[in-house]
């Protein structure tokens, strides 16, 4: 085993290859998260400074896979070098002096591969900051091509893996048989399948398909007090139990697929020409790497959904913001908490005018929201309510809500006397729409609180209300922040009648001339629930026993939100989502490569002597050849075709989640394009591989029937 680098390099290029790709990966996405880099440095409107330990914890997570994946290539290699191994450990050489030489080799292939990966990883650090930079700042931010943090860090990370290989390694070596060695690579005899597994394996699989299928209906199904969206809890658990089921259900696909190869190769239509040949050799391999495969459809699924969701996400993040930031400033209190209903504040926020008048921060328009029960009824503490998330659609006063629609850049509407008016946000679908609708024109509906005649009446403080003549039903976006927790509507009454309801929340609303400064809307943050707490101590110090606090009043649970600092979080969170995305699409996709294509690689020579037989019997080369790319095909197809459905799934799922939302975000063909885009690119990389696994496999075919053939 002399220390030949060329021939070295040559026998273990599989090896080279991987690990060159993986050390470029990883410094390429460590460095984003470097606290030198200037896309985490930000600029005077925003700062990452914070949020870089979280990129980097990210990348170290995931990186995990890339351990996984060079240990089963450095399973592979050694392998190969099995035979030689226990050879020359039967010859009397010392098993130390075998491990050491063995250990040497490895060291400088790694120590080229690092030398190569850091170079190719220095450029692709600049690749990918300027991508994400471009994505997230529409413009590409100058970076360095070399960060001397995340150099150590890739140094250290790659050689405690050298470390953890070369133990394994060399323990194989010391202590091992050398017929147990010649062993690791064999497959056990596989015992036949009985015909009740069979048949509990079929019931199963149909029941989890099913049990699909019928979850779908029951979110389909999923009743709404008021129109809103859908309780996060149901839609989790609604997640949790269909992904479980397609984990059982995808193993057991598998198991179905090798029945009906089985079935398939018993059946007398294809009795003639190589299909039987191919049945049979589809039908073993497939029995003995049901694991691998089950294990290669999860992640080519994570792969898929790191590809085409992370996009998705992070647009989806963006035009969410849009949707619910429409005014810089949101401040509101929460009475969800809030056992008794005089306990609920009515605050005026003249605070926070104050505070930014004093640092000079000039106000286009704002609004002091007051929003009310429209029958004190309605309220309900959490001792009380049912659900939690069951919380009634509140009113508020005509003025208010022009000053609201004015500042959104709608026009203001006129309410005649006695009149209402319902506003629904645009997130609503066209079947909330209809359910209003019906709500109003309805003709025979009583109950202790309204009454109808032909049209919809309302008794709202002892006043009968009419819908307004015109404009009875508006739809527009005035944020998310003014409705009521799981409602997307509000009732406009006239102002002197809502002096009459009682108070539910109050809120303040502002649009700035000039965008405020990161750090400024960040000390108004903190301010803001520091004065609030203070004004109302009693309240807090009365909820607190009970582990409410701030929860419920004004505080942790986001009813503080400033434009600015959304942006800043939203930006860092595309950053972070589009990087881990690219990086967990790239890395599953390379370790269910590599799995495949070293098991097509190791069957093929296997297979040599079987070939070899069938050329004896009158089979040409190019059939033979052709034999070998429908078997790896089938083994390349087959998890991609599964895990293509497994990602239509999670991605009908997501858009089930947010509905309408979808098509308010989204314009033209954006998420057609989330979909379409990733699934070419990791086709076209499929295609790569295909023909560089049969390049491989064509000339070891040729190469070992030339041999035997010559008798060598």
């Amino acid at each position: 085993m002399k220390c030949n680098l060329k021939k070295i390099i040559k026998e273990n290029i599989i090896y080279v290859v991987t690990l060159v790709i993986c050390i470029a990966l990883f410094y390429g996405f460590v460095s984003i998260g470097d606290i030198n880099n200037p896309l985490i440095q930000g600029n005077l409107e925003y700062d990452f400074k914070l949020y870089a330990p979280g990129i980097r914890y990210c990348i170290y997570a995931i990186s995990i896979a890339i351990f996984i994946l060079i240990s089963y290539v450095n399973t592979y290699m050694f392998r190969e070098k099995l035979k030689e191994i226990s050879i020359l450990i039967t010859l009397g050489m010392q098993r130390s002096k075998i491990a050491f030489t063995y250990s040497m080799d490895m060291l400088w292939i790694s120590i080229m591969s690092f030398i190569i990966g850091i170079s190719l990883g220095f450029g692709g650090s600049y690749i990918v900051n300027s991508i994400i930079s471009y994505t997230a700042y529409n413009q590409i931010i100058s970076n360095k091509f070399f960060y001397l943090n995340s150099f150590i860090t890739t140094i250290i990370f790659f050689a405690l893996m050298y470390i953890g290989l070369i133990i394994a390694n060399i323990t194989k070596v010391t202590f091992k048989k050398p017929l147990l060695l010649l062993n690791d690579n064999k497959i056990p005899d596989q015992k036949r399948t009985s015909k009740l597994r069979q048949l509990l394996e079929i019931i199963l699989f149909i029941y989890c398909y099913f049990y699909v299928i019928n979850n779908f209906k029951i979110y389909f199904s999923l009743g709404r007090d008021y129109v809103g969206d859908i309780p996060h809890y149901a839609s989790n658990a609604f997640q949790l139990k269909v992904f479980l089921a397609i984990v059982i259900a995808v193993f057991l696909t598998i198991r179905m697929i090798n029945y009906i190869l089985i079935w398939a190769k018993s059946i007398d239509i294809i009795r003639f020409k190589m299909e039987l040949f191919v049945f049979g050799r589809l039908s073993y391999r497939l029995k003995t790497i049901t694991g691998n495969m089950f294990l290669i459809i999860l992640v080519l699924t994570i792969s898929l959904c790191g590809f085409a969701l992370s996009p998705l996400l992070t647009e989806t993040s963006k035009a969410y913001m849009e949707q619910r930031m429409v005014y810089d400033i949101n401040i509101f209190s929460n009475y969800s908490r809030i056992e008794n209903i005089e306990d609920i504040p009515n605050e005026s926020y003249d605070f926070v005018q104050e505070f930014l008048k004093e640092h000079q921060i000039d106000i286009e328009m704002d609004c002091v929201l007051e929003q009310y029960f429209v029958w004190e009824s309605d309220f309900a503490g959490p001792s009380v309510r049912k659900n939690k998330y069951d919380m009634p659609r509140l009113a508020i006063g005509i003025s208010d809500y022009n000053n609201l629609r004015m500042m959104a850049g709608y026009e203001a509407v006129t309410l005649g006397e006695n009149r209402f008016i319902v506003h629904i946000s645009n997130e609503v679908d066209t079947f909330g729409v209809e359910e209003f609708e019906k709500w109003f024109q309805t003709d025979s509906i009583q109950t202790d609180s309204i009454q109808t005649d032909s049209d919809r009446l309302l008794m709202i403080a002892d006043t009968i209300l009419k819908p307004n003549e015109t404009d009875y039903m508006l739809i527009g976006n005035l944020g998310d922040y003014i409705y009521n927790y799981n409602t997307l509507s509000i009732l406009v009454l006239p102002d002197e009648l809502c002096e009459k309801l009682v108070i539910a929340k109050t809120g303040y609303y502002a649009n700035t001339i000039e965008k405020m400064p990161y750090g400024l809307a960040d000390e108004l943050n903190e301010y803001s629930k520091i004065k609030l707490k203070e004004k109302y101590l009693d309240l807090y110090n009365k909820y607190e026993p009970e582990g409410y606090g701030a929860f419920s009043l004004f505080g942790v649970s986001g009813t503080f939100r400033f434009r600015t600092i959304e942006e800043n979080e939203i930006l860092f969170m595309e950053i972070i989502t589009k990087a881990v995305g690219m990086y967990v699409g790239i890395v599953c996709m390379l370790i269910c490569m590599a799995i495949i294509s070293i098991k097509n690689l190791m069957e093929c020579k296997n297979s040599i002597n079987d070939f070899y037989f069938l050329r004896q019997i009158g089979i040409s080369k190019k059939q033979i050849m052709k034999i070998n790319l429908k078997e790896n095909i089938f083994f390349y197809l087959l998890p991609y075709t599964i895990s293509l459905i497994n990602f239509s799934i999670v991605y009908y799922t997501f858009s089930l989640r947010f509905g309408n939302r979808l098509n308010i975000y989204f314009q033209g063909n954006q998420v057609l394009n989330g979909f379409i885009v990733p699934g070419i690119v990791i086709s076209m990389i499929f295609l790569i591989y295909i023909v560089s696994v049969q390049l491989l496999n064509y000339h070891e075919i040729n190469k070992g029937i030339n041999q035997l053939e010559a008798g060598i």
